[in-house]
């Protein structure tokens, strides 16, 4: 199985279709009762096959879970079967056919004990399924992405009421650097509309530290760019701007400092103060009467 992530557009007309098609519903099916929970659904589906692990945001990857249902899913406690099966249930097609469509084979997600017939031999598995560990690891690192824009969005609500930001780094028993670090990136992409789902909240991390970033996300994700060499673009052409500013600055110093040198030697007056201000006449190409 192939894990590479290819690139993708965050579909919201494929995500209406299937609330639609749940009616805001979850769709999980008890597989021992057959009963449908049908608790109301807020927020997005669930990917069967995760966007970490390559998957499609197609109809048939997608599923309305609960939050009950969805954290369940995530962490395993729901099979990735299970969900197939009820998807397949939901599209009119076969449990196979699910499979085809999202790039998953169908026996690559039997776990632990699970039988897998070969030529009709039975073959018992005392070992986990790799490929279920790999996805569990993608699962719990996206769910951890989550988190981070949670704590953010939370963290600001917390600081716009009033708390002190001293006093919630001893409550949370967090670092004052880290409440400032989740406030920061949230606040720079405080609409999950503003944010690209293929890349993961470190990336908006270094995109949140520029002078633009919502530029700067974009283009990461158009040149498929990692941190490190996001790091370096934004420092290759904002650091040459920096460098003009902290020149223009110099210049500017040193052009006070001489003109403060200029109007001791007027002031001083003499024969040197006559030279420069004739000097100074025919370098602004005006009149200055010279005393």
């Amino acid at each position: 199985m192939s894990l590479q992530v290819e690139k993708r557009i965050n579909d919201r007309s494929i995500i209406n279709v299937i609330h639609e098609l749940s009616e805001r519903r979850c769709e999980y099916v008890d597989p021992l009762t057959g009963l449908r929970c049908n608790n109301y659904v807020d927020g997005e589906p669930h990917h069967i096959k995760t966007r970490g692990a390559g998957g499609d945001d197609i109809q048939e990857n997608q599923i309305d879970l609960c939050g009950e249902h969805h954290t369940k899913a995530h962490t395993g406690e729901i099979k990735r079967q299970t969900l197939i099966q009820i998807v397949a249930d939901r599209e009119g097609m076969t449990y196979d056919e699910i499979c085809k469509k999202i790039r998953l084979h169908p026996k690559e997600y039997l776990t632990n004990n699970e039988a897998t017939s070969t030529n009709n031999n039975t073959v018992q598995s005392d070992q986990p399924n790799v490929t279920d560990l790999i996805n569990a690891y993608i699962q719990l690192d996206e769910q951890e992405n989550d988190s981070r824009w949670l704590k953010g969005q939370l963290l600001d609500s917390m600081l716009n009421a009033g708390a002190k930001q001293s006093w919630l780094a001893h409550q949370l028993r967090v670092s004052a650097a880290q409440i400032r670090e989740l406030c920061k990136v949230y606040r720079a992409f405080p609409d999950e509309g503003m944010r690209i789902p293929l890349l993961n909240w470190y990336h908006h991390r270094v995109a949140a530290n520029s002078p633009d970033p919502q530029k700067y996300i974009v283009m990461a994700a158009d040149q498929e760019l990692s941190t490190r060499e996001m790091r370096k673009v934004i420092l290759e052409q904002e650091g040459g701007i920096e460098h003009d500013k902290q020149e223009q600055t110099k210049e500017q110093k040193k052009a006070e400092k001489l003109f403060l040198d200029l109007e001791k030697v007027i002031a001083s007056g003499g024969e040197a103060s006559k030279w420069l201000k004739k000097k100074l006449a025919e370098i602004l190409g005006c009149d200055v009467k010279v005393a």
